[in-house]
């Protein structure tokens, strides 16, 4: 007892009070009073748990019960004897106990997972509290017969399922994991995934019990139901799309042959007539008939102008319907630079010298070959030349320059007059098909706004570009770069394209390039447009890989980047740019563009490396101001 109190034997001789007093916790000894009280006045011990306090502080548990009780002959007691146990230990297992029992409680909770025991020699099965939860049961109503929870709480239709399971366990003695469902007293009915795990065989092998785990995943269930409904709601939609596109594909083919077939036919029955037009004049201009006076000299020159002129006509349009279509090739040789720029000189210079002009020509240094198409870059001079002469008043100066540079391996042939000059809202106009900068009845200057779309579309078919600077009242320069290697090598050779990316557009200089990214195509179409109209130059991308791919080559001065794209999003995009390898790539301003405008989104963007942030539907004249001031901050 001493050592159960920690008390000192020695030291220690005093009464109950005093140990009282002296050992039981304070908060405990009322408890200690009430419970000897009890024995001492009415004779009926009272078992008592309590707590002591040591000399040390430290604190123990102690269960006590009082045995017997002596009077004296008066029948008052004088004597009370009992046992006290130290049952410190024990108390802090139980509490251990008690304290997983309810984090194993609350976790299956959480998780929705019930643990249950079957019986197999009674069949009867325990159930954790989440297990009534699961299945819907009031424990109080729960009697644990297998028999009865199967044919009552199992789904008719997952019965059999859920015994040859059983069977399975029992003979296999292997777990079958399987879902099933459940149906709740209201009728309701959820889906189960059960998996039975420990078991205790007999001697001869044979399960007693079997315990295992079974989780609700009705609403994971719903999801994938939901999923599967979709994904067929969406492969239908596939299919009448891709049936749609397949029917609109087979009538596009069909409109494209009719079309090269109207084209073929147009130019057999206009070249057969022009054909004699022409060679009449010609034979009529030589005399071969007899002579002519100076009026009828006069008028077989007139016929023969305007039937050139119908045949140049009707070769650029049948020249761009090859393109476009794809059924244009290049005859790609080695020529010499200079003799196509003499003889794209010569072709011009009789137009020229009918408005009294200076053509002039500034040659390069050294001898150039290229690898090209040497009647293709005739074409593209002669009709850069030819809109320079007929934009050029009279008695005005023009000319062609060459220029090269070994070290970016390209050659620069540049046109250049001083002329009216073109304002900058009709440079978008240059280099779209049919289309003229004055297109009102009484233009002054004919055509059909053909030449400048060959231009580009061949200068392109040469993997090149074409830029343009222009002022009003002081002329126009285009050019045209084209790939050159001193070790002549050929070029690799791009189809035709219909965008305008390689088409650098500047007033007074070289415009600021943006490069736009979405995969939304009519986005790209719509912003772009506007842009333009702002004399800005504008590339397109419709995902962050192509822009990754492009961006090296072209140094693009700002970037709009969508965030909600496939395979890459934008937010990956951006910090891609940012820990690129080339300086001048990674400090490129960025602009996050996107739909994404719930709160926290623009510090998402922003902690990605974006410059701005702006949510869709963005204002355009918002999107150009921003757009001027990080061009003003850029270094």
């Amino acid at each position: 007892m001493y050592n159960i109190f920690g008390l000192d034997k020695s030291t220690f001789s005093g009464s109950l009070p005093d140990v009282i007093a002296q050992a039981i916790h304070l908060d405990d000894r009322a408890k200690v009073e009430r419970s000897n009280s009890v024995v001492i006045n009415e004779g009926r011990p009272t078992p008592v748990e309590y707590r002591i306090v040591w000399g040390d502080g430290s604190i123990r548990t102690v269960w006590a019960e009082a045995g017997e009780l002596l009077l004296d002959d008066a029948g008052a007691p004088y004597l009370l004897s009992g046992t006290v146990q130290d049952i410190t230990e024990r108390k802090m297992v139980e509490e251990t106990l008690s304290e997983s029992e309810a984090s194993l409680k609350f976790s299956q909770r959480v998780a929705h997972v019930g643990h249950w025991t079957w019986d197999t020699v009674t069949n009867r099965v325990t159930w954790s509290d989440e297990m009534m939860r699961i299945f819907g049961i009031d424990p109080a109503m729960f009697d644990g017969d297998m028999d009865r929870v199967i044919a009552e709480a199992i789904h008719p239709d997952d019965r059999e399922k859920v015994n040859s399971s059983n069977a399975s366990v029992m003979t296999e003695q292997k777990p079958v994991p399987l879902d099933y469902r459940v149906i709740w007293p209201d009728r309701s009915v959820h889906t189960v995934w059960a998996e039975a795990g420990d078991k205790i065989l007999s001697a001869d092998g044979k399960i007693l019990k079997l315990s295992g785990i079974v989780q609700d995943i009705t609403e994971r269930k719903r999801a994938e139901d939901l999923i599967i409904q979709y994904t067929n709601e969406l492969e239908i939609r596939v299919a009448e799309r891709t049936a749609d596109l397949s029917r609109v594909n087979l009538e596009l083919a069909r409109a494209l042959r009719a079309r090269d077939e109207f084209l073929a036919s147009v130019s057999h029955e206009l070249r057969t007539p022009l054909t004699g037009i022409l060679g009449l004049s010609e034979v009529l201009q030589l005399r071969t008939y007899g002579e002519l006076n100076d009026r009828q000299q006069k008028a077989m020159s007139m016929i023969e102008v305007s039937g050139r002129h119908l045949m140049e006509l009707i070769n650029d349009i049948l020249d761009l319907s090859k393109i476009e279509a794809g059924k244009s090739e290049l005859q790609i040789a080695p020529c010499s630079l200079a003799d196509i720029c003499q003889a794209s000189l010569q072709l011009a210079r009789g137009m020229a010298q009918q408005k009294n002009q200076d053509l002039q020509y500034s040659p390069p240094t050294e001898t150039i070959i290229l690898q090209a198409d040497a009647r293709r870059l005739k074409q593209i001079l002669v009709n850069l030349l030819g809109n320079a002469i007929k934009f050029t008043p009279r008695n005005g100066e023009l000319g062609l320059e060459v220029q090269t540079n070994e070290t970016e391996h390209f050659v620069k042939l540049t046109v250049w007059d001083k002329g009216l000059g073109i304002e900058p809202e009709n440079l978008q106009k240059l280099f779209k098909p049919f289309v003229q900068i004055d297109g009102s009845l009484a233009r002054e200057y004919p055509g059909t706004g053909l030449g400048l779309v060959l231009v580009r579309h061949l200068t392109e078919m040469h993997n090149g570009r074409i830029e343009v600077e222009s002022l009003i009242g002081e002329g126009s320069r285009f050019t045209v770069v084209l790939p050159w290697s001193p070790q002549n090598t050929v070029p690799t050779l791009n189809t035709p394209s219909t965008e305008s990316s390689s088409v650098i557009l500047s007033e007074h200089s070289i415009a600021p390039l943006i490069m736009l990214v979405d995969d939304d195509e009519m986005v790209l179409q719509v912003v772009k447009d506007f842009l333009e109209t702002k004399q800005y130059r504008v590339l397109t991308a419709l995902s962050g890989l192509e822009l990754l791919e492009r961006v090296t080559e072209i140094h693009p001065d700002i970037l709009l980047v969508d965030i909600q794209m496939p395979v890459m999003d934008g937010l990956e995009t951006i910090r891609r740019i940012r820990s690129h390898t080339d300086p001048l790539v990674a400090e490129m301003p960025v602009i996050a563009v996107t739909a994404l405008a719930m709160p926290g989104d623009r510090e998402y963007c922003l902690r990605a490396g974006a410059n701005e942030y702006m949510s869709k539907p963005v204002r355009l004249n918002e999107l150009v101001h921003a757009i001027e001031g990080l061009l003003k901050d850029k270094p």
